[in-house]
């Protein structure tokens, strides 16, 4: 019974721990992250409050807390996105998300080799820490004054650059197992995944905007029906070979303009229930902030050294690095992002891909000596990314209140 307790106990202060982090982050502009993965510690490895059997419990269960979140922040994220202005911004995000990743991954990469480790498992790192945290990116592009286009994009980053982190991560790894480099497969397990998972978020979209249409008696339950089909779309898709997260953002961003793709499918009257998305957007938040209370509770402190925060800082040094190289070349070649480029160059923050994606080495049996460091760096990364995340959005802030910028209801400054 004190475990059912203890369980009830948790899932009430994590709900309150995400309202009182918003209403913190309202009135500070201090990104409350940094503060629930630091609660995250005291609960666990410091006090262990939630005692040793849980702890490893919730150790095991990681990569389908990570997926569950990464799911429900993207598709949250897609139901606010415009249509055409995703269609305007796409080619600049996708190749600013390239960019960003390409540079990030050398960069760490040459870091690792500098301190010792091998060229190929140091690529691997570099792949899986080239992600950027939808968990974190993708709230705070919709709460800053920034242009509609600078939310398009960091939404849309975020979501191709999991895509991107994960396969190339994956596939990394099974060069490694392998021993055989073959960038031809790479590149066409990359495509192929995309392109899948394009396809199957565009149908079922369009499909289930027709069942919502057509069967008026589903209204009663549309979000539940609605968030099972969102499953069991990322299903399907990984099932298939395509990434999972990618068909959930072109799902949501269907549903999010069903008027205006209704409109262009010749399908009249079709809108999305307006509860969904307010629905959509208080789960994501209880998942958001479990994820940051969690990563917190599973750090394992006793295997901290010197070496390890040495190689975390100098890793923190080269994403930003890689950062502000993608940000300058993108304001260079799009004048209209110049006025927000240092709050893009700001969203560096790692999370939930990273984490995942650091126990993969090890459970598909790796044979590296840093393998077990990995967890460690990962977190200490995340948690030092985020700190720089919302420094440099903090500060951003001010300088716009300095200056007078509004943030209008279009989402322009």
């Amino acid at each position: 019974m004190a475990d059912v307790l203890t369980v009830f106990l948790f899932i009430a202060l994590t709900a309150f721990a995400g309202f009182l982090g918003g209403v913190f982050f309202k009135k500070t502009r201090f990104s409350d992250f940094v503060l629930l993965m630091v609660i995250g510690l005291l609960v666990g490895p410091v006090f262990n409050l939630l005692g040793t059997d849980s702890v490893t419990f919730l150790r095991g269960v990681t990569p389908f807390f990570a997926s569950l979140a990464l799911v429900m922040i993207i598709f949250e994220g897609a139901l606010q996105l415009n249509f055409y202005r995703v269609l305007q911004e796409l080619p600049k995000s996708t190749l600013f998300t390239v960019l960003i990743f390409l540079i990030t991954t050398a960069l760490v990469t040459t870091v690792l080799v500098f301190f010792g480790w091998d060229l190929l498992f140091a690529i691997l790192v570099g792949c899986l820490l080239g992600e950027t945290s939808s968990a974190i990116v993708v709230p705070l592009a919709r709460s800053i004054m920034v242009s509609e286009e600078t939310q398009t994009l960091l939404t849309l980053e975020t979501a191709f650059n999991d895509a991107i982190t994960i396969i190339a991560t994956i596939a990394v790894a099974q060069i490694i197992i392998a021993q055989n480099v073959s960038i031809q497969i790479v590149s066409q397990n990359i495509l192929a995944a995309f392109s899948i998972a394009a396809l199957l978020g565009l149908v079922f979209g369009v499909l289930w905007l027709k069942v919502m249409r057509d069967f008026p008696s589903t209204r009663e339950y549309d979000y539940v029906l609605t968030l099972a089909t969102v499953f069991f779309l990322y299903s399907a898709t990984e099932f298939l070979g395509g990434n999972g997260i990618t068909s959930a953002l072109v799902f949501g961003i269907v549903l999010g303009n069903a008027k205006d793709i209704g409109g262009i499918l010749r399908m009249p009257d079709v809108e999305l229930d307006s509860n969904i998305t307010l629905f959509q957007k208080e789960i994501s938040l209880f998942v958001t902030t479990f994820f940051f209370l969690y990563l917190g509770i599973i750090f394992d402190m006793a295997s901290m050294t010197i070496g390890i925060l040495a190689v975390a800082l100098a890793i923190t040094i080269a994403i930003y690095l890689a950062r502000y190289i993608g940000v300058e070349v993108l304001a260079r070649v799009s004048k209209k992002f110049e006025v927000d480029k240092r709050a893009i160059r700001s969203m560096m923050a790692r999370g939930l891909a990273a984490a995942v994606l650091a126990t993969y080495p090890l459970s598909v049996g790796i044979d590296n000596p840093h393998v077990g460091e990995l967890m460690q760096i990962v977190f200490l990364v995340i948690l030092f990314t985020n700190i720089l995340n919302t420094i440099g959005i903090f500060d951003f802030e001010i300088e716009r209140r300095k200056y007078g910028f509004v943030r209008q209801a279009s989402g322009k400054p």
